[in-house]
């Protein structure tokens, strides 16, 4: 009777794997193949170009918003930066922040009213001038704000008017940021001292639709649209799942402990793996929408899969059914204490670094951030 064998061919580009040679294409180190229950196998030239990436993507940006900041630049405008709280840490687009440096920025911290219980102002504004000093831009003040409690909207009006000193203003933010519902509450209070209307029309030398609100004769604000979102989770996945995503209420904290090579499921999103170091705790924030799966096997993408082809956690994507439709990212820890791996859109894990070796995957094109924690690790 013949003796039949299964090919093992990568999962990515579908070439049949071996180890003879490291010149030819699909080749992986033999002891892959010995043992297949850890990992699917992707050949070498797949595992270096699209299992592990080097850093995960930037949003793209409209390179008409760089004639809008020249101009903010030459009237030494005030630039008011609205982000959302729950999640702006891997939107920013470092090629705009350097066009950004040297200007008076004014951040709205938006959405407060869904951030934990835990949280107190004090941080989260320490915390988001933390974030933007790393960036290098200069910070004047951070405004908490929350457009469905109506809370600090006055002061955010009374900011404007105190910082801008007689000079144009420039409304920025993301799309999702509530920039929207922002200006829309500042248009009630608005009171027009001059004699020139409100005009939406296309930026002089660009097609981007900018509303100019006249402050004087001389000076206006410019409510701009929505920077580049594309590397959030939310551009991903079918409206009606991102919907899911955009918490309406307070985030509350779920924790899980993890062992090496345990995994911590989000929906059928995204999932964190303990690839290396000691029993590690996590606190996930993220919406009550998404259902949160500790994953104990020695064959966890087969368990994961059979996850998504099944829904038995919650949301999933008719985008997100292959590994081949995630990225996968290992992150090593080099910092101790308290820290974020947050994805943009979706949420953030919280832990206490002590060199451990996670591995994030994440939708293709999806951005993610490590960073200090944004709130206290270990309180109720």
């Amino acid at each position: 009777m013949a003796k039949l064998n299964i090919i093992r061919r990568c999962y990515s580009c579908g070439v049949v794997l071996q180890s003879r040679d490291t010149k030819k294409e699909g080749y992986v180190e033999n002891e892959m193949l010995v043992d297949l229950s850890k990992s699917v196998l992707f050949c070498a030239s797949c595992f270096h170009s699209e299992k592990y990436n080097l850093s995960p993507r930037e949003a793209s940006l409209n390179p008409e918003f760089f004639t809008l900041i020249a101009d903010a630049q030459a009237t030494d405008a005030l630039i008011v930066y609205v982000i959302n709280l729950f999640s702006f840490e891997a939107g920013f687009i470092r090629v705009f922040n350097e066009w950004l440096k040297g200007l008076d920025i004014l951040v709205i911290a938006n959405k407060r009213e869904i951030m934990p219980e835990s949280s107190t102002d004090e941080h989260l504004k320490e915390y988001v001038s933390h974030r933007l000093r790393v960036e290098k831009l200069k910070v004047l003040d951070v405004v908490l704000l929350s457009t469905v409690e109506n809370y600090n909207m006055r002061e955010f009006i009374d900011k404007i008017r105190i910082l801008r000193k007689r000079r144009d203003v420039y409304i920025i933010g993301q799309k999702h940021s509530g920039k929207t519902t922002i200006m829309e509450y500042f248009l009630k209070e608005y009171k027009n001292l001059s004699s020139i209307n409100i005009t939406t029309q296309n930026y002089p030398g660009t097609k981007m639709q900018v509303m100019r609100i006249p402050i004087d004769r001389t000076t206006a604000i410019y409510d701009t649209p929505g920077l580049g979102n594309d590397n959030s989770i939310l551009e991903k996945v079918e409206r009606s799942v991102a919907r899911l995503l955009e918490p309406t209420k307070r985030i509350e904290k779920r924790t899980i402990s993890i062992n090496e090579d345990q995994t911590i499921l989000v929906g059928g999103l995204a999932r964190l793996e303990l690839v290396e170091g000691e029993r590690t705790m996590i606190e996930n924030y993220f919406p009550s929408t998404v259902q949160l799966r500790k994953l104990i096997s020695n064959e966890p993408n087969k368990f994961f899969l059979r996850n998504l082809e099944k829904g038995n956690v919650k949301p999933i994507s008719k985008n997100l059914v292959s590994l081949r439709d995630f990225d996968i990212y290992d992150i090593h820890i080099d910092e101790e204490g308290p820290r974020d791996l947050g994805i943009h859109g979706l949420g953030w894990f919280t832990f206490i670094g002590q060199k451990q070796t996670l591995r994030l995957y994440v939708p293709k094109g999806v951005s993610f951030y490590t960073t200090r924690s944004k709130v206290k690790y270990g309180e109720k």
